[in-house]
């Protein structure tokens, strides 16, 4: 017979709107206790649960921009290293956070503009990573782009590096961003 678990529980998810018509997840979370624990112990857990629930969302865009090598002919992406933040020095697919009512899309498109001075074109999702970081939660839109104008001018990052399947492991990848690198490399 198998054992029964300590902790029984269930949380259940309701959306509300917030200002701008977003719509906001709203967890109740409801747990009890099989085994006799401590006060402390059950606060602590609590407190645990409610945190979880409560973690600060992260909604943003990735651009997966490729090239062939003219010289090398060898399929290539670009990848940027961040050049502020906490995670500053790692590297990442370039992008920013989603505005009230943009698309992924509109975002990459945008964010692009701003962070490389580059015109794309968002031609289709290749993933979806949810990937939790100790102060939130990221929800990141990976996009295939292509460059429609610009040279991909450094503004806001530190250094810039166009990998190939050979060499994309090579960098210090953050970690939602290694989530992806995968279907990146099926691409090259």
């Amino acid at each position: 017979m198998g054992e029964m678990s300590p902790v029984e529980g269930s949380a259940t998810e309701t959306k509300i709107a917030d200002e701008n018509e977003n719509m906001l997840p709203v967890v109740n979370i409801q747990f009890s206790m099989k085994t006799p624990v401590s006060q402390n112990i059950y606060n602590y857990l609590e407190a645990y649960l409610i945190s979880e629930a409560k973690m600060k969302q992260v909604k943003v865009s990735g651009a997966v921009i490729l090239r062939t090598n003219p010289n090398t002919k060898m399929r290539e992406v670009f990848a940027t290293q961040r050049g502020y933040g906490d995670f500053k020095g790692g590297w990442e697919i370039p992008g920013g956070k989603l505005e009230a009512g943009e698309s992924p899309e509109q975002c990459i498109v945008r964010e692009i503009r701003e962070e490389l001075a580059t015109e794309v074109r968002a031609e289709k999702e290749i993933g979806l990573v949810d990937y939790d970081y100790p102060a939130f939660h990221l929800t990141m839109h990976c996009i295939l782009c292509s460059v429609v104008s610009g040279k991909l001018q450094l503004l806001e990052h530190e250094d810039a590096k166009w990998l190939t399947k050979e060499n994309l492991r090579s960098v210090d990848w953050l970690p939602a961003d290694q989530e992806i690198l995968d279907e990146i490399e099926k691409l090259l």
